[in-house]
């Protein structure tokens, strides 16, 4: 057997996509030869949301877990975060959590030898841990990166704070021996400031689904059509331009709307949940708290569609939400909104699951949706899963393809 050092401040059961990204494939990881000491967050002492079903996916033999406390919920450091901004902005509110887990760290190497160091982001600070053992060890080092670091356009850094995230993320991009990325869009906006020397180190792995996770619901036609959007909105993500587009189908096309049903499962701001209210369009658009990620497949296999809305950007979108790839597994048909060029655009045409609507352009929102709602009602079936296409997402797939890198990176 091989071991490897697994370092991540999110793991189950922090309700969180790199949690339930890492409870899918690490059963998949076990069927090989290698098996995981992993350092992560004490579940009581961190702040994220909690679901205690994904506990359900982790091995539960031959795994050592040790949770370390993060002392995010200390009221004075919270005091002083709050009024510090740089501290809190490096990277974010969960670097706190390094000194516990680097202490940690140390002794577990007085017990343990391993072959490989593995850490996880998102959270960043995972990797500042890696960086931590990487030069204390020498370990043969992989680092997976969900999102861009210091070139985030959801992170807000000042100068200062932009200065000293730029020097660590440079000393991960040179110490690690292999970093991965879920697209090439990200990998390429995070690498562009270095020189080309360092991709060499990158490997692309894709987001995966795991159909066996999913329920089994006989296929009826519902009553309604039924459009399903999961997850949170936050940052830049707005779904006011598909409420606009509501509407406006509304207005146009009244007797459409008795048909058809948008839902969205996940924390909605209460900002949005006004923009509902006074455009008048709450009888088709109906809000869920936050669920189950298991309840949340249940939801997509019930619906007809499931939409992906991206945030507004002048420039192509570099970002594969997760929860496109857990669409796929559902199999049902993508309607994305979102810009006309970028990572999601390209992922739903060069599959053809869906349609794409551009995010900036109201018309053309309301155009799809009247085009995949006649879909619906006349039963054409045009957008049928190729199997075969979606395959290379398949979590069997997506961890033999990890399992050779970490068999690779020990060479």
């Amino acid at each position: 057997m091989k071991k490897f050092l697994f370092i991540t401040y999110a793991f189950p059961p922090q309700l969180s996509p790199a949690s339930i990204s890492i409870a899918k494939i690490l059963k998949h990881i076990y069927k090989s030869e290698w098996r995981a000491t992993i350092i992560c967050a004490k579940n009581e002492t961190t702040l994220d949301l909690k679901d205690f079903s994904l506990l359900n996916f982790i091995p539960k033999k031959e795994i050592y877990i040790k949770e370390i406390p993060s002392p995010e919920k200390n009221f004075f450091l919270r005091v002083l975060l709050y009024f510090i901004t740089t501290l809190k902005q490096l990277p974010d509110l969960k670097s706190v959590w390094y000194f516990p887990a680097s202490r940690a760290v140390k002794n577990i190497f007085k017990e343990q030898n391993f072959n490989l160091l593995f850490s996880w982001s998102s959270y960043i600070v995972s990797h500042i841990v890696g960086l931590y053992v990487k030069k204390n060890t020498n370990l043969p080092w992989i680092a997976y990166f969900s999102d861009p670091w210091t070139d985030n356009p959801y992170k807000k850094f000042n100068k200062l704070a932009k200065i000293i995230n730029l020097k660590i993320e440079k000393k991960v991009v040179e110490n690690a021996d292999k970093l991965i990325f879920n697209s090439a869009g990200v990998r390429d906006l995070m690498m562009q400031k270095y020189t080309k020397k360092y991709l060499y180190k990158t490997v692309i792995l894709p987001h995966y689904f795991d159909p066996c996770l999913y329920p089994k619901i006989k296929n009826k036609k519902n009553t309604k059509c039924i459009f399903t959007h999961t997850g949170n909105f936050y940052g830049l993500r707005t779904p006011v331009p598909l409420f606009l587009a509501i509407k406006k189908l509304i207005e146009e096309k009244s007797d459409y709307v008795k048909n058809i049903e948008f839902i969205f499962i996940g924390a909605m701001p209460m900002e949005h949940k006004k923009i509902i209210k006074k455009l008048g369009i709450e009888n088709i658009v109906k809000t869920i708290n936050i669920v189950s990620y298991l309840k949340s497949l249940e939801y997509m296999k019930k619906s007809d569609y499931l939409l992906i809305i991206d945030a507004p950007s002048k420039k192509p979108s570099i970002f594969q939400p997760a929860k496109t790839i857990d669409y796929l597994g559902a199999k049902k048909p993508i309607l994305a909104i979102t810009t006309k060029i970028g990572q999601t655009a390209e992922r739903i045409l060069s599959l053809q699951v869906g349609e794409i609507a551009d995010i900036e352009n109201i018309e053309n929102i309301k155009n799809k949706i009247i085009k995949m709602y006649k879909n619906w009602q006349n039963n054409d079936n045009k957008y049928i899963i190729n199997n075969s296409k979606i395959e290379p997402y398949n979590v069997k797939n997506v961890s033999k393809q990890l399992i050779e890198i970490f068999n690779q990176t020990i060479k």
